[in-house]
């Protein structure tokens, strides 16, 4: 029963962690706003978010506030895991996963939307607001890697090159799991 419960409190606070950092991205890339997928996303997350946007400065295109709500968060939800397996950790190793947590989960959001960009720029699509999304997103990321790899025969190898980076990097990370 608590294994469960300690699933169903992960996987949807995983979620949500998920959408405040996508929330993130977009605010960062100045995706459109009017999206109805970016319209979704913000109605979820502004309740959180909102209290916290007059406190919190942002800087440049970057939205502090996220920052710190989604470390809170984090934090809050690993400590109440712990709590449930009595186990303890410092408030600062508590802060640290938590950071090493979000590095991993903005690793994990643009390597998936890499690969769903990916796949859905095969199929012939009209407008598409998820697919006009991703692209807002996905394409300030890659176009640095489509300057060091140019299209050949009409197929971009840049996400390739992309993937390999992002994966390089998530191995260089410590991974939060080993001080649990």
């Amino acid at each position: 029963m608590q294994s469960s419960l300690i699933y169903v409190i992960q996987t949807v606070t995983d979620l949500y962690l998920m959408t405040l950092l996508f929330r993130l991205v977009l605010e960062f890339f100045k995706a459109d706003y009017y999206n109805p997928i970016a319209q979704l996303i913000i109605k979820i997350t502004n309740p959180i978010i909102n209290p916290f946007k007059f406190i919190i400065p942002r800087i440049g295109n970057l939205n502090t506030s996220i920052l710190f709500v989604w470390i809170l968060l984090q934090s809050f939800i690993l400590w109440l895991l712990l709590f449930t397996i009595s186990r303890e950790l410092s408030y600062t190793n508590i802060i640290f996963i938590s950071a090493m947590k979000l590095i991993n989960s903005l690793i994990s959001l643009y390597t998936w939307g890499i690969i769903i960009h990916a796949v859905l720029s095969w199929f012939p699509l009209n407008y598409n607001p998820l697919v006009a999304l991703l692209s807002q997103v996905i394409n300030p990321f890659l176009s640095p890697f489509r300057k060091i790899i140019p299209l050949s025969g009409g197929i971009d190898f840049s996400p390739i090159l992309a993937l390999i980076l992002l994966n390089a990097i998530s191995i260089a990370i410590p991974s939060p799991n080993i001080y649990i």
